[in-house]
């Protein structure tokens, strides 16, 4: 049976086919097997980071501190796995407002904010930390990345004031 990676787990989840931070390496290749592609200039086994497709997931040592994605517009699971995409579809990833949207039709808690660059978050506990930002000073605010993080190194944002 093929391994899933689900948009929709990782944000709203935060884990990744199973996979949440704070797992060790072990369960990782023991659930998504061995990773297609690692820092060359080191040994699977002690890679800071395993890659999946475009996912990455993140080591600090032999524990997974953080799952990643920042290729939205051309998700790939990788060989062997599936891919749920949930709200993106190819080459259109929806902007803050339609997963805003779509966070609230499934009441699915979270918190906006910004980060140390200026740069709007969106905050689901639990969940994963969506990075939006803008290609140009005045263009469209973009959804680029979805950061799942363990506990301790939650993102410093401060949350923008409520309507």
């Amino acid at each position: 049976m093929a391994v899933t990676f689900s948009i929709r787990e990782m944000v709203v989840e935060g884990q990744l086919a199973g996979i949440r931070p704070g797992d060790p390496r072990e369960l990782v290749r023991a659930e998504l097997g061995p990773p297609d592609a690692w820092d060359p200039s080191s040994r699977a086994d002690a890679a800071t980071i395993w890659r999946y497709g475009n996912f990455e997931v993140h080591f600090d040592g032999d524990v997974v501190w953080m799952l990643f994605n920042d290729y939205l517009d051309g998700l790939d699971a990788g060989p062997g796995r599936d891919l749920d995409a949930w709200v993106i579809q190819r080459a259109a990833v929806p902007g803050p407002d339609e997963i805003l949207q779509r966070l609230h039709e499934d009441n699915v808690p979270f918190v906006v904010g910004r980060d140390v660059l200026d740069r709007r978050v969106v905050w689901i506990e639990g969940g994963a930390c969506l990075a939006f930002d803008r290609d140009e000073e005045d263009g469209p605010e973009c959804w680029f990345a979805i950061e799942v993080l363990l506990p301790s190194r939650a993102p410093n944002l401060t949350p923008e004031p409520t309507a």
